[in-house]
């Protein structure tokens, strides 16, 4: 009898045993499954991510201006949250940097010491030296805030002000960690900055030329034409050294 109890027993044991065996073996596959879907989702956003990146890249490189669907975002979760800042500070750099293209373009200085702008201004050339000193802030302004974005820290700190875990952050860290080509970047815009700055110093020691020789040089022909030899000389000079420059900055 007592035998045959402990059989029950153990059969019953056995049972539940093989129900949790079961039960675990199942609630493991379950589980396994969701980490791979995860995984795969996971994998996917991350695949979006690069493709993103790529693309905003290869657009800075080729294009002007980051049209609007290249802008939409095409992640979700905390990867959207990724994307959206990698690109709002992609939209922010090409800006400036277009801000700053003009600039080598001459945009601001297309009618200083042009013949007309001559005729037009004082023996002291304050309209031309005005204009000259709007130019030297723009080009003060503009470039430091194009060198802000060389920044790491100040890249990186935008992340940083994001509701996302380390995970997220270290992520878009990731895309602003190749720094020789930051560097190589950063030598550029600063020779473009001394470049455009040596040229509005010219520009000033025009005026300022023009201004303390106003009775030995007058107008003919739309030419400026001095009585003094060596006035004459120094002026085309500073137009010589003018040219050059201009014509190295084309390759900026």
């Amino acid at each position: 009898m007592k035998n045959k109890k402990l059989k029950k027993i153990l059969v019953i044991i056995a049972i539940l045993l093989a129900i949790i065996v079961i039960t675990f073996i199942t609630g493991f596959i379950i589980f396994m499954n969701d980490v791979k879907k995860e995984q795969k989702a996971e994998e996917e956003q991350i695949a979006i991510l690069d493709s993103e990146v790529e693309n905003i890249n290869e657009l800075m490189e080729t294009q002007t201006t980051i049209d609007d669907e290249t802008l939409q975002t095409k992640t979700s979760g905390d990867y959207a949250i990724v994307e959206n800042t990698i690109k709002e500070h992609m939209k922010q750099w090409q800006d400036i940097a277009n801000e700053c293209s003009m600039l080598l373009e001459g945009k601001g200085l297309e009618n200083v010491l042009t013949i007309e702008d001559i005729k037009q201004n004082d023996k002291n050339f304050s309209l031309s030296k005005q204009k000259i000193i709007n130019q030297r802030e723009r080009v003060q302004t503009d470039y430091q805030k194009y060198e802000e974005f060389f920044d790491i820290e100040k890249t990186w700190q935008k992340i940083e002000d994001k509701n996302v875990s380390d995970y997220y952050k270290q992520l878009y860290k990731s895309y602003f960690q190749n720094n020789d080509t930051l560097e190589e970047q950063k030598a550029k815009v600063e020779n473009q900055k001394q470049k455009l700055l040596e040229e509005l110093d010219i520009l000033q020691q025009m005026a300022e030329f023009l201004s303390n020789t106003t009775n030995d040089w007058r107008i003919e022909n739309n030419i400026v034409t001095f009585n003094t030899q060596s006035n004459y000389n120094q002026y085309n000079d500073l137009i010589n050294k003018l040219e050059e420059l201009r014509e190295s900055m084309k390759d900026l």
